[in-house]
């Protein structure tokens, strides 16, 4: 049987992070498709995200459907910065989606992790780099310099080597309006190699869920849709709401719905919103 052949719809070489994950799918081919992606938004910035991560992941496989002519794709998105739920602390949220218009299903599947290298610093011409750059892990991941000119806001990527850094910022301090410059991890997937990790862990589960079928009606894409939520503490029995107890899993076709694994059976009084108000 001839393999189907899927897109993955990237600018930044992503192949090596998703494609060995879709090597267990046997009826699937997938190979980079290169696209320029930046217009749904960059990490510096430069560029707005105007969509959800999730509806911009769908629309980048949706391009490279329209330009390949190829009706199978598979894209990304990250976001990554302050996690929403655990204060002071960087997390990536990686979504990751398979857009089948021959089927007519999107399967989508994400990861979340704070195993993220995620350097914001402001510095002026004054400001040693050594202990910033080391902090950035620089040059395993790279960096990016922006600055606030009169001019508007300009970038600088692709800064390889500690002599471009330094000459980047000697020319940026010396057209901000202020001076001051913001030193940031690139974020950009080849740039970043914690980044890299967390999309191929994302493409795992995505591939996973590719080839699970419906119980019902045996539509591509069963797994993960939410959570039931509801866990008693150990001590006083009384339920904290606020904790997920199973996995929901789902079908996007036919909706059908079934309780899936455990994930606790039980708090501690630590975290009991009774014990330890």
């Amino acid at each position: 049987m001839a393999k189907k052949k899927v897109i993955l719809v990237t600018l930044h070489r992503k192949g090596d992070q998703i494609i060995p994950a879709f090597e267990s799918v046997k009826e699937l081919e997938v190979f980079e498709f290169a696209l320029n992606t930046d217009g749904f938004g960059t990490f510096a910035g430069d560029i707005e995200r105007r969509l959800s991560p999730l509806e911009n992941a769908i629309a980048k496989a949706r391009e490279g459907i329209r330009v390949s002519g190829i009706r199978r794709a598979i894209a990304s998105e990250g976001s990554i910065g302050p996690d929403p739920q655990v204060p002071l602390v960087n997390s990536d949220h990686e979504v990751i989606v398979y857009v089948d218009d021959e089927e007519g299903v999107v399967i989508s599947e994400s990861h979340r992790s704070f195993e993220i290298v995620a350097l914001s610093e402001e510095i002026t011409i004054d400001t040693p780099l050594q202990p910033l750059l080391k902090r950035a892990d620089f040059p395993r991941h790279r960096v990016i310099l922006k600055a606030k000119t009169a001019s508007g806001l300009v970038v600088r990527k692709d800064l390889l080597t500690i002599e471009t850094v330094l000459s980047a910022v000697q020319e940026l301090c010396s057209t901000a309006l202020d001076g001051v410059v913001t030193i940031e991890s690139d974020l950009r997937a080849h740039a970043s190699p914690s980044r890299q990790r967390n999309i191929q862990i994302a493409a795992q589960l995505l591939a996973k869920r590719v080839v699970a079928l419906c119980p019902l009606c045996q539509r591509r894409g069963w797994g993960r849709v939410e959570h039931k939520r509801g866990v008693p503490c150990s001590e006083c029995l009384r339920i904290n709401d606020d904790v997920a107890s199973h996995v929901i899993n789902g079908c996007a076709g036919c909706g059908h719905r079934e309780l899936g694994e455990v994930i606790r059976e039980q708090i501690d009084p630590a975290q009991c919103n009774y014990c330890n108000p």
